[in-house]
């Protein structure tokens, strides 16, 4: 079989480096991205329509740039949130004029055009589930990628050609997305920062309760620095908007405590799996990733024990306050709590395993 050909969406940077790095590093296939606004006109990238946003979202994802380089049958680009990494592009005449043979949708909005778009070009039609709850349409997918839970699955990782009893009607592997351990996302002891509490949940303000709770326990614990971190500026805590994924994960390393609270949707969770993956102790709502508080379990769930995590919807302010103050100044018991996380994850995650299962999905598909 010679190696396929993967044209998916690309909205979220890290979900996408995640196609590079599972599909274009390990496996030698190469991944296109969509550009021109030719896929919105013609129906096929819809995502923001029904919102009542217009083009404004597709503008914003499929705006070609001036330092664009045109490559004969594909356009490229280099990824700043990735240094090193390069974007392959395809405009719509490219895309029928390659016909790749795959077509991956990761925006449930735009599943009836890319499952169009994949009968049109001869493709096999695949979905990307990463956002808990999400109205997804299997029935017409070859083939699903899951790095969610789902109500209709088991919530430890599986993967199946067809499972009727779990209401998959379409081969499917649930998975994590890959960031790179290796050379970014690593253990680092002692961390630079003796004394902050750091949060990098996009939109902290989007729970009243939890950007409160955020406000009171920072209040609490005035001998700390608490911080924020992305595109919610929640003044005066918010210290950047991190350039890259590299200084993400340097900002990580550096910091005490890992703070994690949030009690709406989640996806992947990118944030809990770094942290986890570079060994810090997690503040968070532990109770909403187990699912105690909505009923349904969220994949970052598995990353916590009693050992890894300190759940501020079971313990009073005092206790968290308690037991913050005791990770920062009782070494040895944070070390322990640093270990635990780290051993957690790599108890948890394989990216070797999930790219073995996919690539097997995947081929089958295409025999």
């Amino acid at each position: 079989m010679s190696k396929p050909r993967i044209f998916a969406d690309l909205h979220h940077g890290d979900l996408f480096e995640s196609y590079q790095l599972t599909f274009t590093d390990r496996m030698g296939w190469d991944v296109y991205a969509p550009i021109g606004m030719d896929y919105y006109d013609q129906n096929y990238w819809v995502f923001g329509r029904a919102e009542g946003f217009g083009d404004t979202v597709a503008q914003q994802y499929l705006t070609p740039l001036t330092t664009d380089r045109d490559c004969g049958d594909h356009w490229e680009r280099d990824d700043w949130q990735h240094p090193g990494r390069t974007i392959k592009y395809l405009t719509l005449e490219q895309l029928r004029a390659m016909r790749p043979e795959v077509v991956l949708c990761s925006l449930w909005a735009n599943e009836a055009g890319y499952y169009k778009l994949a009968a049109d070009i001869g493709a096999k039609f695949g979905i990307h589930c990463g956002n808990q709850g999400s109205p997804n349409n299997f029935s017409w997918a070859n083939f699903a990628m899951l790095s969610t839970t789902r109500p209709e699955l088991d919530f430890k990782p599986v993967s199946s050609p067809l499972r009727p009893d779990l209401q998959m009607p379409c081969a499917f592997t649930t998975y994590h997305q890959e960031f790179d351990i290796k050379n970014l996302y690593t253990f680092h002891y002692p961390p630079e920062e003796r004394d902050t509490v750091c949060t990098w949940v996009q939109v902290l303000r989007a729970s009243e309760v939890e950007q409160a709770r955020f406000v009171r326990l920072a209040g609490l614990t005035p001998e700390l620095r608490w911080f924020t971190h992305g595109h919610d500026q929640l003044n005066p805590f918010w210290r950047c908007n991190a350039k890259d994924t590299p200084e993400v994960a340097r900002m990580m390393q550096a910091c005490r405590v890992g703070y994690n609270c949030k009690l709406w949707s989640d996806g992947f969770g990118h944030s809990l799996y770094a942290l986890y993956s570079v060994g810090k102790p997690v503040i968070s709502t532990a109770g909403y990733y187990w699912g105690r508080t909505d009923g349904q379990p969220k994949l970052a769930g598995e990353l916590m024990t009693e050992d890894t995590v300190f759940d501020v919807q079971s313990h009073t302010d005092a206790e968290a306050v308690e037991h913050i103050r005791r990770l920062v100044n009782d070494e040895e018991y944070y070390f322990a709590r640093c270990t635990a996380a780290y051993n957690r994850f790599k108890a948890c995650v394989n990216f070797d395993e999930d790219a073995a299962r996919i690539k097997a999905m995947i081929e089958g598909v295409l025999t």
